[in-house]
């Protein structure tokens, strides 16, 4: 869990207010691929790299700039900490 390596390491806070991140992250429900509807097929899915678990049908998912997608929840847990994408290091949102 990113989250918990983070704190055991600790860092400088270069994170986001809470309501910045509610006004700013664009959140909407997931949906499972078509390929991965029905299929008897091993599909892989898509997961949210923070928490590692796969996303499924109506969570709630936040999408930052660079594209990479989280469980709405981790993302905005992981904004409050730090302003930059758990996958590429890109700025997460725009600074205030």
């Amino acid at each position: 869990d990113l989250l918990a390596l983070q704190e055991q390491i600790g860092d400088v806070n270069t994170g986001l207010p809470e309501r910045y991140i509610h006004q700013n992250l664009r959140v909407h429900q997931y949906v499972v691929p078509r390929a991965a509807r029905g299929s008897d097929q091993s599909v892989e899915k898509d997961a949210c790299i923070i928490c590692q678990e796969e996303f499924e049908a109506r969570d709630l998912v936040g999408t930052l700039d660079c594209g990479h997608k989280y469980h709405e929840a981790c993302i905005k847990q992981w904004l409050m900490v730090k302003n930059l994408c758990p996958i590429c290091k890109a700025t997460a949102l725009p600074a205030e």
